[in-house]
């Protein structure tokens, strides 16, 4: 049950983000005062490169399947931005959903080094193996 309401949140924090009004944005502050010298289209990049590849991380951690976090992330973030397009204060643009899929791209394969690594986030990688048969006698007599 706290899996649900995580990701059910995190997915809400998402879609707030994603759809608010740019004067909502955490983004604007750092357009505008903090970060100054750079664009606020790389910033968004930025946002979505992190965010998406996170939301992969995060769900894969959660659900312990790879593919389902992948198609899930894709459905949402390609949703929120179908969405956008007839929102009057944002616009969906195509930049925006490629940008989508290389974060998943990258969420997968971020999960992918990690449990290449030894980080078990699928579930896999702390477990002791059981032997399918048992052993075979020592040679040498070992009873």
């Amino acid at each position: 049950m706290a899996r649900l309401l995580l990701v059910g949140g995190v997915l809400v924090v998402t879609a707030f983000l994603a759809l608010a009004p740019g004067t909502y944005s955490p983004l604007a502050p750092l357009a505008d005062d903090w970060v100054p010298a750079l664009d606020h289209r790389h910033l968004v990049v930025a946002a979505h490169l992190l965010g998406y590849a996170g939301l992969v991380v995060l769900l894969t951690w959660l659900t312990r399947r790879l593919a389902l976090a992948v198609a899930a992330v894709l459905i949402f973030s390609s949703a929120l931005e179908l969405i956008q397009v007839w929102l009057p204060w944002r616009e969906g643009s195509w930049e925006d959903l490629a940008v989508n899929l290389l974060a998943v791209a990258l969420g997968a394969l971020l999960v992918w080094l990690a449990e290449r690594g030894g980080l078990a986030l699928r579930g896999r990688g702390g477990r002791k193996k059981t032997p399918l048969s048992p052993a075979l006698p020592r040679e040498g007599g070992g009873r």
